[in-house]
C-alpha cells in the first residue's frame, strides 16, 4: 500500500462484506468479541480487503471494481460477482493472490451479459433475507460467515463450529425464497479445505 490505513478503518473493513459497512469503533470491538476471528485476524482480513481493491482498481479492467466483490475470512478471499468478460476472472485472481496474507483465492465469478439494475436489487432482497433467517436461526452464529447472493446464487464463506450448525445454515440457505442454488465454503475450525463436504476434495460443495 501507498499510505497507512488507520487501524479502526481496516477493522471496520474486516467486519463487512462489499455491501455494508459497520459504524463506530465500539460496535466494530463488540463484533469482534463475538466471533470467532480474534481481532487480529478481523485487522488482517480488512488489511487484505483494501491491498485486493487497490490491485483492482490498479488493474484499470472496466468490469473489474464495480462488478467483482471482494469477501474475505481469516485470509480465505472469495471473489463474486458478475463480468461481461472470462479474462476478468482471470486478472481478479491474479490481482487478489497480489496481497500480503491471503491464503486461499476462490473463484466464484460468473461470466454473464450485464446484469441490470432490476436482478441486482433482486438478489440483494434475496441476501438481506437470507442474513435475516440466519440471525434467527437457533444454533447459527451468522457473524463467523459471510453471504452474497449473485444471479440468485448464495455463497456461503466463513467457518463454523460443528457439522450441526453447518446443516443448519445450508438448510436455512437451501430453503430461502428465491435462492435457486448454493454454493458453501463453509469450513469446521481448523479443516482441510473440502474434506467435510466435498468427496472430490476441491473445496467447493453445491446444492440446486
Amino acid at each position: 500500500m501507498n499510505h497507512p490505513v488507520p487501524l479502526a478503518l481496516i477493522a471496520l473493513f474486516a467486519l463487512t462484506s462489499c455491501h455494508t459497512l459497520a459504524i463506530g469503533a465500539a460496535t466494530t470491538t463488540t463484533a469482534v468479541a463475538m466471533e470467532e476471528r480474534t481481532f487480529g485476524e478481523a485487522v488482517d482480513d480488512g488489511a487484505i480487503y483494501i491491498e485486493i481493491n487497490h490491485y483492482f482498481v490498479q488493474a484499470d479492467i472496466v468490469d473489474l471494481v464495480p462488478n467483482v466483490n471482494i469477501i474475505i475470512r481469516q485470509g480465505r478471499v472469495m471473489l463474486t460477482g458478475q463480468v461481461d468478460k472470462p479474462e476478468t476472472a482471470t486478472i481478479a485472481v491474479r490481482e487478489a493472490w497480489k496481497a500480503k496474507g491471503v491464503k486461499e483465492v476462490i473463484n466464484e465469478i460468473i461470466t454473464t451479459p450485464y446484469a441490470g439494475v432490476i436482478d441486482r436489487a433482486n438478489d440483494e432482497i434475496i441476501e438481506k433475507n437470507l442474513e435475516a433467517r440466519l440471525t434467527i436461526t437457533k444454533g447459527v452464529n451468522i457473524l463467523n460467515y459471510s453471504v452474497d447472493v449473485v444471479n440468485k446464487t448464495a455463497f456461503l464463506l466463513g467457518y463454523v463450529a460443528t457439522e450441526q450448525e453447518l446443516n443448519n445454515v445450508l438448510s436455512v440457505a437451501r430453503t430461502t425464497k428465491g435462492v435457486r442454488r448454493v454454493i458453501s465454503h463453509l469450513r469446521l475450525p481448523h479443516q482441510v479445505p473440502g474434506a467435510l463436504d466435498n468427496p472430490a476434495n476441491d473445496g467447493r460443495a453445491a446444492w440446486e
